[in-house]
């Protein structure tokens, strides 16, 4: 199966059901179809945010030489942090090694960032008497709203769907890199960010 750049009627369905009311539809749908068009890798993405930087660097030069009371103004501080955030961005671009991981991570970050959704799965324990050897299909399988949406949203933007328990080592890696954003550890912590090879 391949990734679509316009999502039909039956594929955008399995969507829109899993979306709260207050979501605006329209806006989902159209960043969906973007990440489906989208085949920038994340060497290629890396070079933009560091322009975005620039840029934002140069306007706080450019205000700050015009005006020297302007160090102190809101729009400062606010080109301050968008300089902070292209370049932390940037740093973490260059350490994704697969453009299907930076794929994946735009889907939950999609998921919990613009729908409000939760990453929280539920693994089920195997039980006491499972037999040694038992394939990993008949395991029980981790289970949450934001496995189900993961599915469905994959196969438009990948062209096909994981299994639960890959998506539960998806959603881990991703928060493992937000913790790292936050912190402001991500050139520490790259091999967080590497994740599976699935």
């Amino acid at each position: 199966m391949k990734a679509v750049s316009h999502i039909s009627d039956t594929k955008w369905r399995a969507i829109e059901k899993m979306l709260p009311t207050s979501v605006d539809r329209e806006n989902v749908r159209s960043m969906l179809e973007r990440m489906a068009r989208d085949k920038s890798t994340p060497k290629q993405r890396a070079p933009e945010q560091e322009e975005i930087a620039r840029g934002c660097d140069n306007l706080i030069r450019l205000l700050l030489k015009t005006n020297p009371a302007a160090a102190q103004s809101e729009l400062v501080a606010q080109l301050s942090r968008s300089s902070d955030s292209a370049k932390t961005w940037a740093v973490f671009y260059r350490q994704i090694k697969r453009p299907r991981l930076l794929r994946q991570f735009e889907i939950l970050w999609l998921w919990q960032m613009i729908i409000g959704g939760d990453l929280g799965y539920t693994t089920p324990r195997r039980k006491r008497h499972t037999p040694i050897g038992l394939p990993e299909n008949l395991w029980p399988q981790p289970y949450g709203n934001v496995i189900p949406f993961f599915q469905a949203s994959a196969i438009v933007v990948l062209g096909k769907a994981p299994k639960p328990r890959q998506i539960k080592d998806i959603v881990i890696a991703y928060q493992h890199m937000l913790a790292a954003l936050k912190a402001g550890k991500i050139a520490a912590d790259a091999q967080v960010i590497k994740g599976s090879p699935r």
